[in-house]
Order: structure tokens, then C-alpha cells, then sequence
């Protein structure tokens, strides 16, 4: 399946809560023109630590060609108010409809189910203009229980300047 990730994303809105008021985007408010980067989050007990790295590194990207990092949740939408909360970089994005993740289980022709991978699918994607460049994900399988997904000693995607 040919899937023209850019077209389909054009078509989505995402929830997001900024400066404590809900706010309904579109494509060119995130990815027109820009090169981002989104990490999904799965679980919210392993969302925090998550946000706090990547708001570490946020000028990192910066100085890498990255006009914004986006926190995506496809499963729990407390991580917009979380990220607002916590981070003034970043910005926290919802996927409750779960558009976003089976976009990319399409596009990558994954066999992931859709709801098992909005809990659990660990990524960054790096997208230029929303089109997908680079995905870092951490191993993931439909059936895999959540003491392996939670394992503390997951080392944050490996991400190298050089890539980005």
C-alpha cells in the first residue's frame, strides 16, 4: 500500500492545551514548512520523564534545523495539560481518534493494532513539511506485556545529530 502520508495529514486537527486554554490545530499551524519532531508518549507514569528530556534538549534541536518538538499522545489526553504544565517549549498533542498512529502503522506497513500501539509504540519521527524523513522506535509487539514496555533502562531512542 502506497500511502501519501503528507495528503492524509493535511486532512487531521489536534487538541492541544496551551497557556492553560484548549486550542484545535491544523497541518499548517504544526507542520507546514517546518522540520519537526514528534515523540509519542505512551503511557502517562512514563510521560513526565519524557517531557523533561526532551525540553532539556529542546535547543539541541534547535540548533539541528528542528522548528518545533511535539509530544503526541494517541491514548491519555492529560499529556497537552501535562506538557503545558511542564514544559515551555514543547507542545502536547492529542490523537484521540487514533488518526495519527494508524497513519503510521500504514505508511510504515506495520502490523500493529491500533490500540495496543497508541498505549504502548515508543517513536520520534522526524517529519520535513509532514513528510516522514527518520523514525527511531523502540521495539514493540502486539502481544508484549506492560512490565517489558515499562523496563527503566530503555535508553531514549538513540538519536544521532548527524541523523536529524
Amino acid at each position: 500500500m502506497n500511502v501519501d502520508f503528507q495528503k492524509n495529514l493535511q486532512q487531521f486537527t489536534f487538541k492541544t492545551y496551551r497557556q492553560a486554554q484548549l486550542q484545535i490545530l491544523n497541518y499548517d499551524d504544526l507542520f507546514l514548512n517546518k522540520r519537526v519532531l514528534v515523540v509519542s508518549t505512551t503511557l502517562l507514569s512514563m510521560s513526565y520523564d519524557q517531557i523533561i528530556r526532551f525540553d532539556n534538549a529542546y535547543q539541541q534541536f534547535l540548533d539541528l534545523g528542528v522548528n518545533d518538538v511535539y509530544i503526541l499522545n494517541s491514548y491519555d489526553m492529560l499529556v497537552a495539560p501535562m506538557v503545558d504544565k511542564h514544559s515551555k517549549n514543547l507542545m502536547g498533542l492529542v490523537d484521540s481518534n487514533k488518526q495519527f498512529i494508524k497513519l503510521l502503522i500504514d505508511f510504515y506497513q506495520t502490523n500493529k493494532d491500533p490500540a495496543s500501539a497508541a498505549k504502548y509504540w515508543q517513536y520520534v519521527l522526524l517529519l520535513d513539511n509532514g513528510v516522514p524523513r527518520q523514525i527511531w522506535q523502540r521495539l514493540f509487539k502486539n502481544d508484549m506485556p506492560v512490565s517489558v514496555v515499562r523496563n527503566p533502562t530503555f535508553n531514549y531512542y538513540k538519536i544521532k545529530a548527524k541523523d536529524i
